[in-house]
């Protein structure tokens, strides 16, 4: 699981790598949805992120934190880009990351629920967040 999950965040990279940084962090939120909305293991994969048994912590923030580790570089890179670019404002980095990693939290736990309005939900929050940020 965790190299399917790495690869998969690591295609929308590279497939991307000619995009501007917004437009690839789009890319990485749009294919970490769609991952774990359609890998038959995702809940379970998920629920080892978010809660992992007392038993396998260890191997399991080894195993999945280096992946975790990665892709969080690269996201915060891509924010960073764009501040440098102009494409976002000047602000502090960590509050914007944080920002964003509160929303992809809260997107992935949706998949979760049994709800039908999901994709509107998750639409709006990206919305919202990219509002506060200033992407524009």
């Amino acid at each position: 699981m965790a190299n399917r999950y790495d690869g998969v965040w690591r295609e929308a990279r590279d497939a991307t790598a000619d995009a501007a940084p917004l437009e690839r962090i789009e890319a990485i939120v749009e294919t970490l949805i769609r991952f774990f909305e359609e890998e038959e293991t995702w809940m379970l994969t998920k629920r080892m992120l978010l809660v992992p048994p007392p038993e396998l912590r260890s191997f399991i923030e080894t195993t999945l934190g280096s992946v975790e580790t990665e892709l969080q570089a690269f996201e915060r890179e891509q924010f960073r880009l764009a501040m440098e670019q102009g494409a976002l404002p000047e602000q502090s980095l960590e509050d914007v990351y944080d920002a964003y990693y509160c929303f992809l939290d809260g997107a992935l736990i949706s998949l979760f629920t049994l709800e039908t309005n999901r994709v509107k939900r998750q639409r709006a929050a990206f919305t919202i967040f990219k509002k506060g940020v200033g992407w524009t």
